[in-house]
């Protein structure tokens, strides 16, 4: 054990005073730009067209720059942003030289636009950005109004958990249009938001590719975001959403009835607390599993809407899977992020008295570094609590580049670590590089993505035995390089 923390000491100094140098190159930040939060008396109608006058008076945003290269996008892009009292309303007006090459095949909603032209609105109501990263909520909309959204931290699949918005969207002469209203309810609000952070994007398939975005402009800081305020909002209230159920089963396998019900609070700290009493996942539509043979489990999602909801704040899949918690009787949990914290607490009792604790906190301690600490336990199995202790750094250098730096200590009956070293940026076609270095060995990464429709990955991983398994070979001591390369068609999506 000692021997164990002097050599994550002394690695993780030698990781500090590489940050430090790195530091001296970082980029100066950029001015923010602003957008003016106007009110408006009369929401616009979600209809696809744009006559309505809130958009007269809505701010507009123009200017879509390309984002693999340091220039306007040769498409360009018009956004008008306006609210009320309970919705944001923002319209798309997406010009296109040749209409008739506008592309729009998919019309389930929450189906993938990969091959679709389509916009992309992304929130963060706690207004605080953060290099490579934050907390966004993502609304998209493709040209046949098809809607698609993410919510931080996972949500479930039914909408009435989810919440709905409205968007409209249509195909004219001179490109496509959309609209979209989208209620505050559906975020998790800080107690007195006074402005939200925003930033647009647009995406062309291929073979015309084109990536834009608004206000993020190459070579400048990523994550780089839009200021939308100030709001004037009134006091929000924090109603308790029901789901009851109660099921009936005739049959030889099994008989009689069932009743359970399912409780969801968005609290007015921006935090999300949701309980379940003996819920039925029979109905849940489940991942369709493959049947071809591997040596370990798979690691499917969760897709039950106890688990899903916030499933991002939870400790990672290596610490707590929670597809193995079977039969629930009662399960609880809070989630969110409060200023710089952001915190995850569940508990649940399973059949045969057996417990499951996980948790996760974590801290951002500036806009580029964090630290995190998570626990996972489920009681009666024979295996031992896990913990997990980490911190996290993105620091931005010159010509787009960024720095990503960190490590974390495990121990669940048995200790490991690593610590980790990369370097990425947000404009394809750029090589990647990471290397991790832990009780398992060396690993390091290099990935080139090229910016067109043809996705060529090519990968060098090396790999050092550690002094267990170097004892089993008769070598005394083994280095394995192996390389893998890829090349196939792909599709990147708007959101990087």
């Amino acid at each position: 054990m000692r021997r164990l923390l002097f050599i994550v000491g002394w690695l993780s100094l030698c990781l500090l005073t590489v940050a430090s140098a790195l530091e001296n190159q970082q980029v100066a930040p950029q001015e923010r730009p602003r957008i003016p939060a106007i009110k408006v008396n009369s929401p616009p109608q979600i209809d696809g067209d744009l006559s309505d006058e809130a958009w007269q008076n809505a701010a507009k945003v123009t200017g879509f720059w390309r984002i693999d290269r340091d220039q306007l996008a040769e498409e360009q892009t018009e956004v008008w942003v306006c609210y009320d009292d309970t919705a944001i309303y923002i319209a798309f007006l997406c010009f296109d030289s040749q209409p008739s090459l506008i592309r729009a095949q998919q019309r389930k909603r929450g189906g993938s636009f990969q091959n679709d032209d389509f916009i992309s609105v992304n929130i963060d109501p706690l207004n605080r950005p953060i290099i490579a990263g934050g907390i966004f909520y993502t609304f998209s909309v493709n040209p046949i109004g098809t809607q698609n959204e993410w919510v931080p931290g996972g949500a479930a699949q039914k909408i009435e958990w989810r919440g709905d918005w409205k968007a409209k969207a249509k195909i004219t002469e001179m490109g496509w249009q959309a609209e979209m209203a989208i209620p505050f309810r559906i975020f998790r609000l800080p107690r007195k938001p006074t402005a939200f952070a925003l930033w647009f994007s647009r995406t062309i398939p291929p073979p015309r590719l084109e990536d834009s975005t608004f206000p993020y402009r190459r070579g400048e800081a990523v994550a780089n975001t839009a200021e939308w305020g100030p709001l004037d909002l009134p006091k929000l209230r924090s109603p308790i959403f029901f789901m009851p159920y109660t099921s009936l089963s005739v049959g030889d396998d099994e008989k009689g009835s069932r009743m359970g019900l399912d409780l969801k609070q968005y609290l007015p700290n921006g935090l999300q607390w949701q309980t379940t009493f003996n819920p039925d996942f029979r109905n849940i539509e489940d991942v369709v599993e493959t049947i071809d043979f591997t040596y370990i489990p798979r690691l499917l999602p969760d897709r039950r809407p106890f688990f899903s909801e916030g499933q991002g704040y939870f400790p990672p899949f290596f610490m707590f899977h929670s597809r193995l918690v079977k039969d629930v009787l009662v399960g609880t949990k809070l989630f969110g992020r409060v200023g710089r914290t952001s915190v995850g607490a569940m508990s649940v009792i399973e059949t045969h008295s057996r417990l499951t604790f996980a948790s996760r906190f974590s801290y951002n301690l500036d806009k580029q570094w964090s630290v995190e600490g998570s626990y996972a336990h489920r009681t009666k199995t024979g295996k031992f609590p896990v913990y997990r202790l980490a911190f996290h750094g993105n620091l931005p250098s010159k010509k787009d580049w960024i720095w990503n730096l960190g490590g974390d200590l495990v121990y669940g009956g048995a200790d490991t670590w690593s610590l980790y070293f990369g370097r990425f940026s947000n404009t394809p076609g750029r090589l990647h590089f990471f290397l991790t270095t832990g009780k398992l060995g060396i690993t390091a990464l290099l990935l080139d993505l090229s910016p067109r429709s043809i996705l060529r990955s090519s990968s060098a991983i090396l790999t050092t035995l550690t002094d267990t398994t170097r004892e089993k070979c008769s070598s005394g001591g083994v280095l394995l390089l192996s390389t893998v390369g890829v090349l196939g068609e792909g599709k990147r999506k708007g959101n990087y």
